[in-house]
């Protein structure tokens, strides 16, 4: 093993090691956050959030079981860190003063009892879940009322603490921190992941604060979280077969009419659109619409049944005021659905 150090750099959600997978080196966080968790069942248990600064890794040369990892690693944002290899570390390690390293080994023994009675205790920290799991349910990573309570304390605090100008509304991110995670006990954990489904869902972005640092979160809608919550809160309160249920390629399509109609709007609020031009172009894309995909909008009242016309193209019947009003709700509901499914134990 080299006795030096490298950088290293991870993409948000990229796996640093895995639980039981061999160990060489530990890492110190130059910039960005590590998530530290374990798998359990078809879920997992959150354990740390890691910043700059920080070590990770490192268990695994001090525990009994030794050059193995106790835990999993994952980048929550784009993340450089320092390589340190564990003959590199033992050799800086042997040239402590003694004192130090007497220090240093109490530390990591009393450290090692208390990850022993975590482990002891973690059952219970997610029994309701995984009763859940037990009853035929599958692991979500945000369940539906986290998902509610989340846009709840968001709504809160752009509207009590954030700086108007204009349609913009700035927060800090310290202070949705400060409600979310100190006020109603929100994990770092999801707070960072809820705060980037919503930057991708271009619901709020990012600016310079006075430091030069992205901390700044803004949004020119404020009101897309309350109708979110009036919008999830009504979904998760109905039966299954009842619930709108929109494949990825049929929002594609949905959002290319959205923007034919802000384009040169439709002469009536039900208009019979031309959706074969829409689905020319997201081919382009390569994105690929099939029959499948008409069905969660037939079912949502967005469309009604395509058919060809004599032109032998496809067309439909559009409802404009649902598709304008309810397409944003319904991408905030499967990014979230989406999200679950990628956390969830392949």
């Amino acid at each position: 093993m080299p006795n030096s150090s490298k950088t290293i750099f991870l993409k948000p959600n990229e796996m640093l090691f895995r639980e039981n997978e061999p160990a060489e080196n530990l890492y110190i966080i130059k910039s960005g956050m590590i998530r530290i968790f374990r798998p359990k069942g078809k879920g997992y248990i959150e354990l740390a959030v890691l910043h700059q600064g920080e070590l990770v890794g490192e268990m695994a040369l001090f525990e009994n079981n030794k050059n193995r990892r106790n835990a999993s690693a994952e980048a929550i944002v784009s993340t450089e860190l320092y390589e340190v290899s564990f003959d590199a570390f033992k050799n800086a390690y042997d040239k402590l003063n003694p004192w130090f390293q007497t220090i240093l080994n109490t530390l990591t023994s009393r450290l090692n009892i208390q990850n022993t009675k975590v482990k002891a205790f973690e059952s219970n920290s997610v029994s309701m879940d995984y009763n859940e799991l037990r009853a035929g349910g599958v692991y979500n990573f945000f369940k539906e009322i986290e998902v509610i309570r989340l846009f709840s304390v968001f709504y809160m605090a752009f509207k009590c603490q954030a700086d108007q100008q204009g349609n913009e509304s700035t927060i800090h991110e310290s202070t949705l921190d400060l409600f979310s995670h100190d006020i109603f006990s929100f994990s770092e954990v999801k707070i960072k992941e809820f705060i980037k489904i919503l930057e991708n869902l271009n619901l709020i972005q990012r600016k310079p604060d006075k430091e030069g640092q992205l901390k700044l979160i803004y949004t020119n809608d404020v009101e897309i979280f309350k109708k979110a919550i009036i919008f999830l809160n009504k979904e998760r309160h109905l039966q299954d077969d009842k619930k709108l249920h929109v494949s990825e390629n049929c929002i594609h399509l949905l959002d290319g009419i959205r923007k034919k109609h802000e384009a040169v709007p439709y002469p009536t609020l039900h208009p019979t659109v031309n959706i074969q031009g829409i689905i020319d172009e997201l081919r382009k894309e390569k994105i690929n619409i099939s029959q499948s995909d008409y069905v969660g909008a037939i079912k949502g009242n967005f469309i009604d049944e395509p058919y060809f016309n004599n032109e032998n193209k496809a067309v439909c019947g559009v409802d404009l005021n649902r598709v304008m009003s309810l397409l944003p709700m319904v991408k905030i509901l499967t990014a979230f659905e989406n999200f679950n499914q990628d956390k969830r134990l392949k």
